[in-house]
């Protein structure tokens, strides 16, 4: 017999409504919080040229589009894209579900991947006394 979320918190743990909503709800705000300053990073970027030029900033692209995606489908989207019954304010699918899934996780894996290739992009830079122009010429790495 499968049992739902709502029913484990309410049978088992013995959590009150109010309590599971706000677990539901606290995650989206501060997913929605950290998708909008993901997208400010891009949007400061895509916008100077110069900025354009720079592998650090294009590593921090790279990074906060990967970050955008763990923030949206994953917190935010939460509950929503789950089986409809499954959870409070579940309305989705599980094709909706494992679609969101599959996002939230590129983001989760890729987002410290991006975190490695900017650790390298410093140490060539700071280590090694590396240029941008140089370190251009190794960057396609960093973005795989």
């Amino acid at each position: 017999m499968s049992m739902t979320l709502v029913k484990f918190y309410d049978e088992i743990l013995g959590w009150s409504k109010r309590k599971v909503k706000s677990l539901v709800i606290v995650p989206k705000v501060f997913g929605a919080l950290s998708f909008l300053g993901s997208s400010y990073v891009v949007c400061d970027v895509l916008r100077d040229p110069k900025k354009r030029k720079s592998p650090y900033h294009r590593i921090m692209v790279g990074m906060s589009i990967l970050d955008m995606s763990s923030s949206f489908f994953g917190p935010f989207l939460g509950t929503w894209v789950m089986p409809r019954n499954y959870h409070l304010y579940a309305v989705g699918t599980v094709r909706s579900c494992d679609v969101a899934g599959f996002f939230h996780q590129l983001g989760m894996n890729g987002t410290p991947l991006y975190n490695c290739s900017l650790v390298t992009f410093y140490l060539l830079l700071l280590k090694f006394n590396w240029t941008d122009r140089k370190v251009s010429k190794v960057e396609k790495y960093f973005h795989i």
